[in-house]
């Protein structure tokens, strides 16, 4: 298993013996199985002076 970071799929093609894997940085890779996720960090600075709760979100309560 092989983890890339900081790059993006830009295509998914299949190939003969498998999937060949177009990543952003240049690369080509042929694989069996492809698994991509996205994160997201959240921006709340300007909510910290704000008078909500925030630890590493907004925190709500079971009605929210």
């Amino acid at each position: 298993m092989q983890v890339h970071t900081n790059t993006k799929v830009d295509a998914i093609t299949q190939s003969q013996s498998g999937l060949l894997v177009a990543l952003s940085n240049g690369q080509s890779l042929e694989v069996d199985l492809v698994i991509s996720a996205t994160g997201v960090k959240l921006n709340i600075a300007n909510l910290k002076t704000s008078g909500l709760d925030t630890k590493i979100g907004i925190l709500v309560n079971e009605r929210m």
